[in-house]
């Protein structure tokens, strides 16, 4: 796995916000420039593992794609 850090986090932003303190961002969202699409070679199902030989990660499962 060379790249780390290619990863989703699907629960980063929990507080609560009206919608009014939002304003910059929704602004920002519909004028950034598209970054474009990616295609995922793989997924990798594991965990990352911290111990006195660093930090790893165990590969449980891949999922191949085309």
């Amino acid at each position: 796995i060379t790249a780390w850090g290619s990863h989703i986090t699907t629960n980063r932003f929990t507080e609560s916000k009206p919608a009014p303190e939002l304003n910059d961002f929704f602004r920002l969202m519909e004028t950034a420039p598209k970054i474009g699409s990616s295609k995922p070679t793989a997924i990798y199902l594991g965990s990352y593992i911290l111990d006195q030989k660093g930090l790893r990660f165990k590969i449980y499962q891949t999922f191949n794609f085309p």
